[in-house]
């Protein structure tokens, strides 16, 4: 049997960080975000008197996490749970090394995830470059490998792509490569046992 490796994004994919994000950034800055434009990330862009510099935010990111705002997020795919904690499933998500178990906080919460070890940071390079090293590392041929991301730019050209859909990735300029398919998230689940199989 060939084996094989699903990598999940974790915010827009497997929870609705955004949601719990926006809700938190209401009560503690007083700042309304456009859910639309998903203006979650480069907030020190945004709002620079608040947060100068990106490593502003990513602290005020970790504040989030340590106010307990990780362990409230809600999924995003329903099922997901039946699959998440197996050998062949990894999670990218875009982080810091150091906001490791704040992730692992809200997948936990959310997935069931029970180990840490599973999740990778995706912050100096490419999920696309890391997902090719992490395939050669789990011995996973190129053609073998899923990734399932709510944004085309992170789905690779090798192996096989799911963009699940969001209101924010409806726009042309966010169509997925031709191995990936557009996927309503309730459906991930079965596309990724079908995957498997």
């Amino acid at each position: 049997m060939k084996k094989k490796l699903v990598a999940f994004d974790a915010d827009g994919v497997l929870v609705n960080y955004d949601k719990g994000f926006h809700k938190w950034m209401r009560g503690k800055y007083g700042i309304e975000l456009d859910y639309a434009n998903r203006p979650t990330y480069g907030l020190y862009q945004t709002y620079p008197e608040k947060f100068p510099t990106i490593d502003d935010e990513l602290k005020m990111v970790h504040e989030f996490g340590m106010d307990g705002g990780m362990a409230t997020l809600e999924r995003f795919c329903p099922f997901l749970d039946e699959v998440i904690n197996r050998d062949d499933v990894v999670v990218l998500s875009r982080f810091p090394e150091w906001q490791r178990l704040d992730r692992y906080a809200g997948l936990k919460a959310a997935v069931g995830l029970r180990y840490a070890s599973k999740i990778f940071g995706v912050w100096e390079q490419p999920k696309p470059v890391v997902l090719e090293r992490l395939a050669t590392k789990f011995g996973v041929a190129l053609d073998d490998v899923l990734m399932i991301d709510d944004l085309p730019h992170h789905i690779p050209e090798f192996g096989q792509g799911i963009l699940v859909a969001q209101s924010y990735n409806e726009n042309p300029q966010f169509k997925p490569t031709q191995r990936a398919v557009r996927v309503d998230p309730a459906e991930v689940i079965d596309h990724v046992k079908e995957f498997l199989r």
